[in-house]
């Protein structure tokens, strides 16, 4: 799947920077617009108010704290979308999130590594949303 355009336009606007953020959000957000044109359902919750997102969100469950790249969830209550596809705003539970990484590495060395990461960052996810949802 070829990269989305705007992310593209991104890196001719402005470079690449190892260090910045901001190649990050500027694909979180091109992955946001992505979802909502190719899946009807999550487009149609996120105009009614039912689906926001969040850039570089901090999950706190108990004493620690996960900083996001994309969250897509649930506000507590649906909000006024003023006409946008989707309002990017807090949400309390997550429904959606991602992480973006760059990972190169000699010789597949951290390839452990990164997926130990990334069952950590599930776990954490999925225990932030059990403390929120109304069930909880």
């Amino acid at each position: 799947m070829p990269l989305p355009e705007s992310f593209i336009q991104h890196l001719r606007d402005f470079g690449y920077h190892p260090r910045s953020d901001k190649h990050s959000n500027a694909f979180s957000a091109a992955i946001v617009h992505d979802l909502l044109d190719r899946c009807p359902p999550l487009q149609e919750e996120a105009s009614a108010g039912r689906v926001v997102y969040d850039l570089n969100m901090d999950l706190r469950v108990g004493t620690s704290t996960w900083n996001v790249d994309l969250v897509l969830g649930t506000p507590a209550t649906p909000v006024d979308t003023l006409g946008a596809p989707v309002l990017k705003a807090t949400p309390t539970t997550v429904r959606i999130a991602i992480e973006i990484k760059g990972v190169m590495t000699e010789h597949r060395k951290a390839v452990k590594n990164r997926k130990r990461d990334f069952e950590a960052h599930h776990e954490h996810v999925h225990n932030y949303s059990r403390m929120r949802s109304p069930a909880a």
